[in-house]
């Protein structure tokens, strides 16, 4: 017997089989969720081109980084502080790497890079 709460009726869900309201009861009643992806095979399937073209993408933007440590570092204060708008972008550059927008985070990285090493950014020491 299925509780009222889970009957199909307003605002609650039709079922997703003959006899199936899509809540377990016992064994298992929901469909099946996918497939196991073996990501070799996966990468064989798209093509390298793909893959060679992230690897590429993660790499410029490892090279943007590493340009960006010195060039933050250098326009901290003698406090370790940064300036609010350099903390932002940087956490957009996170942001982006984050949700896999690898291009994304390599323009704002070396866009960053490049306004910071100029040398109208130096702080006087």
């Amino acid at each position: 017997m299925v509780p009222a709460q889970f009957r199909p009726g307003p605002g609650r869900p039709e079922p997703i089989g003959e006899g199936c309201t899509g809540v377990s009861e016992g064994g298992s009643t929901m469909r099946s969720m996918g497939r196991v992806i073996r990501i070799d095979e996966w990468l064989q399937r798209r093509g390298r081109t793909e893959a060679a073209a992230l690897s590429d993408a993660l790499a410029r933007l490892e090279r943007s980084v590493r340009r960006l440590d010195p060039a933050v570092r250098r326009a901290a204060g003698d406090d370790g502080s940064i300036d609010p708008r350099i903390e932002s972008e940087l956490l957009a550059i996170t942001g982006a790497v984050s949700r896999g927008r690898t291009d994304e985070a390599l323009v704002r990285a070396d866009r960053l890079a490049d306004l910071l090493e100029h040398p109208a950014s130096r702080r006087p020491r």
